[in-house]
């Protein structure tokens, strides 16, 4: 009987501490589609023909790039190294040192900016300068990278 009544006892304190409470959460969350515009070619298209001799010049330096977004320019600053390396040109490419070197004979200077045709497309403006700054070589790409471009100018493949 003791037995009987002590497990009566402890049924009913067990039953109150496993009651749980449940709250929920609804959430509503709102999805768009986006379509993406048609891809362009990828085309170069110059605006001012080429009029620098290789045979003359000793390096490059890159004075300006300006990327798609905010902070950008640092990735492709290492991607502008990495294509020259290769290359027999000097390679001058940190701000710091840009400023100090200033225009030489000998040297071209580049000048790319970058930037959103729309929301598939790209399009980035290289300018070749040469010690006089004047320009020398000019054109537009349109979905084209770094290394493709440096490649197909005959900068890389040089």
């Amino acid at each position: 009987m003791k037995k009987l009544l002590l497990i009566l006892l402890i049924f009913p304190v067990s039953m109150f501490s496993q009651v749980v409470q449940q709250t929920s959460t609804k959430v509503s969350v709102n999805t768009t589609n986006v379509e993406l515009a048609e891809r362009m070619p990828a085309v170069i298209n110059i605006t001012k023909p080429n009029t620098m001799n290789l045979d003359n010049v000793k390096g490059f330096v890159l004075a300006s790039c300006k990327a798609l977004m905010p902070g950008m320019e640092f990735v492709l600053r290492p991607s502008f190294k990495k294509s020259m390396e290769m290359t027999p040109f000097e390679y001058i490419h940190k701000k710091n040192k840009v400023k100090k070197f200033g225009y030489k004979e000998g040297y071209i200077y580049i000048n790319y900016s970058e930037k959103y045709l729309n929301n598939n497309n790209t399009s980035s403006t290289w300018i070749f300068r040469d010690h006089n700054r004047r320009s020398v070589f000019a054109f537009t790409a349109i979905n084209k990278g770094v290394e493709e471009i440096l490649s197909e100018i005959g900068i890389t493949s040089y």
